[in-house]
């Protein structure tokens, strides 16, 4: 790698958050109580959910079932049931599945929200500074084969950077929290 090459990378592996993707992904932290502490959980979940859903789905169905299952909305059930959506039965399965893992009433302990975290980036923010999300090295890996691999209709790439594909799968899963009905037609 060029020293160019090598700066570019480096700015790849951070991902601006808004003051406006910060209110967003901290609405999620507010409203599932049981999962995350801080905003920097949501998106590490949200990064490392697709890109294990993009190189190996099986693996991506088990983070859902072991991880997210339990925390998810009534919504979000609601959703997956719908008719309209035609996975009633995949939606059955699934179920069946995450009460053979957690237990049929299975709900989890709340966790303790990160305030000095939150606080801190959203005084970061006011004060016009940038906020950041690094990738996680490991993670970083494997978009770079993604974003080789994963194609549009027309033969271009689907993701042009490491960036670009956190920004959007960002996109979905918040949506997926605060709209699940919308985010099922993004995916």
């Amino acid at each position: 790698h060029s020293m160019a090459e090598n700066m570019s990378l480096l700015v790849d592996e951070k991902v601006p958050i808004s003051e406006g993707d910060f209110d967003e992904i901290t609405k999620i932290v507010e409203d599932v109580k049981t999962r995350y502490t801080n905003w920097m959980d949501v998106v590490d979940d949200a990064v490392r959910v697709f890109t294990t859903w993009w190189q190996n789905p099986p693996d991506a169905e088990k983070i859902f079932l072991t991880e997210l299952w339990p925390h998810m909305t009534p919504e979000q059930h609601n959703v997956m049931q719908d008719p309209k959506i035609g996975q009633v039965e995949v939606y059955k399965d699934m179920k069946e599945a995450a009460e053979k893992i957690h237990g049929k009433n299975f709900r989890p302990e709340e966790v303790e929200v990160d305030i000095k975290t939150q606080n801190d980036t959203k005084e970061k923010l006011k004060a016009g500074e940038i906020v950041e999300y690094s990738i996680k090295k490991i993670r970083y890996k494997e978009i770079q084969k993604i974003i080789e691999q994963a194609k549009s209709y027309d033969g271009t790439r689907r993701y042009q950077s490491a960036n670009n594909f956190v920004r959007e799968v960002l996109e979905i899963y918040i949506t997926w929290w605060q709209n699940p009905f919308v985010a099922v037609d993004m995916m």
